[in-house]
């Protein structure tokens, strides 16, 4: 039996539209490179027929499911990690773009000096199908090896996708993803990153990822569960940080950027306060930051200037101000 190069683990929950054009891509990606896949199809208990759909195709995928729905990416693709039979593992959304021909070089590399990370570089698919580079501060042009320690731009790139894990590392590592609603992949990705001793990251393009509208974009549609989902992987993700002495760098992302800017965000919660779910958001992370500051958290000294009236606000549980200052800004 030939030998698989690479495992490419694909959650799947009601996507009988585009499952099966997405598998397709996968494969024909697969068929310009030199490497030997595998497609691991999860299923998260679909109601639709995206099952079905799939089972047409003969070769190439392995098709999985959860024992009752998780609602969240993240138990499925531990499943595939268990069950991944290559030599490398990646991470796949049905109905983004992925690049495979340029791949068997960097596994060689990544054979050769023992490299448990290879990043790649990632684009964006706009509603309007206009593609846009990502403003991520680690690429440059040229391939270079780091590590967490080094380099703390890498929090900034929390996704697990557009990324080659050596798959008996990330096994015997346990590192895997949360169970959250949102942020499940960032258990995942900076464990691993806090783990690895060398990361190498490449400029050239593997993914692109697509952004919808509507209900399927967990980011624009943040919610009182997406809070919920913040506060219950904070322990977590903050004891990983802790034994390398890199809490303070978490504490600058969780506030500035997942709080202030995506919780609380013009595009955010605010859409929803026409069903008051913006207070009850509002009050249960007022509640959660003083909680940390009682801890001797100290979140005032890191937040960013044009995000300060914000946390003022959250700080002091005062929502109706907060409200205001954002409607008339």
């Amino acid at each position: 039996m030939q030998q698989v190069d690479l495992s490419i683990i694909c959650p799947m929950y009601n996507e009988s539209d585009i499952a099966k054009d997405s598998i397709a891509k996968i494969i024909q990606s697969a068929k310009k490179s030199e490497i030997n896949i595998e497609i691991i199809v999860i299923d998260d208990c679909s109601t639709d027929d995206s099952v079905n759909t799939l089972k047409s195709i003969q070769q190439g995928i392995v098709l999985l499911s959860t024992e009752k729905n998780s609602g969240s990416g993240g138990p499925p693709r531990n499943i595939g990690i268990e069950h991944a039979k290559g030599k490398y593992i990646t991470f796949y959304d049905m109905g983004d773009n992925i690049r495979l021909d340029h791949l068997h070089k960097y596994f060689k590399f990544m054979d050769e000096f023992e490299v448990k990370i290879t990043i790649f570089k990632h684009q964006d698919i706009r509603p309007d199908n206009s593609i846009i580079d990502t403003p991520i501060k680690i690429f440059n042009n040229d391939v270079y090896a780091t590590n967490f320690q080094e380099n703390h731009h890498l929090i900034s790139n929390p996704f697990s996708w557009s990324k080659i894990y050596n798959k008996k590392w990330v096994q015997d590592s346990s590192i895997r993803f949360g169970n959250q609603y949102l942020g499940e992949d960032k258990l995942f990705t900076w464990g691993s990153y806090l783990k690895a001793d060398t990361i190498v990251i490449s400029p050239e393009i593997m993914y692109q990822h697509k952004f919808y509208h509507g209900l399927k974009n967990r980011m624009s549609n943040v919610n009182l569960k997406s809070a919920k989902s913040l506060i219950s992987i904070d322990k977590e993700i903050r004891d990983l940080f802790k034994i390398h002495q890199l809490e303070n760098l978490y504490n600058n992302r969780l506030i500035n950027r997942d709080i202030l800017q995506i919780i609380l965000g013009k595009e955010g919660t605010l859409r929803l306060i026409e069903n008051r779910e913006l207070f009850e958001t509002f009050d249960l992370l007022s509640e959660w930051i003083r909680t940390l500051s009682q801890r001797k958290i100290n979140f005032q000294d890191i937040v960013n200037p044009n995000l300060k009236k914000s946390y003022d606000y959250l700080v002091t549980a005062n929502t109706a101000r907060y409200v205001h200052h954002i409607l008339s800004s």
